[in-house]
């Protein structure tokens, strides 16, 4: 039997506080947000010899999240985007990008957990 390899590095459920929102005060006011970032990539050679530069390191996802994070945007959607983007040229080694960013606690006239959106990268003639 033969097994193929995933290997994944993940980020998950960091909160920030950040100002995206459609509407003006949401901009102004600020809110929190939780961001979940998949990766998925050959850490094949790290694993073995122990070796940082071998595979993405989690201060970079973390960097790349935090600086599009502080960016205010309207929707979520263009930050996601922009991270994705940004994620996807740290290596010609990553398959597949999944980001989700939620908003906690919508403006919504009813309790609401959170909002989100979710953006799934895969690379050209990548196999799901």
């Amino acid at each position: 039997m033969s097994f193929q390899k995933i290997h994944c590095i993940a980020l998950n459920g960091l909160e920030v506080f950040a100002n995206h929102g459609y509407y003006p005060e949401e901009q102004l006011i600020g809110g929190k947000f939780k961001v979940d970032v998949k990766v998925e990539t050959d850490f094949s050679s790290a694993a073995i010899t122990d070796d940082l530069g071998a595979t993405l390191n989690y201060e970079s996802l973390f960097e790349i999240v935090s600086e599009e994070m502080k960016t205010p945007s309207k929707l979520l959607e263009h930050v996601g985007q922009r991270i994705v983007d940004r994620i996807a040229l740290i290596s010609v080694k990553i398959q597949r990008i999944e980001v989700k960013i939620e908003k906690l606690n919508p403006p919504f006239a009813a309790k609401i957990q959170s909002s989100s959106i979710g953006i799934t990268y895969l690379k050209p003639n990548h196999a799901i």
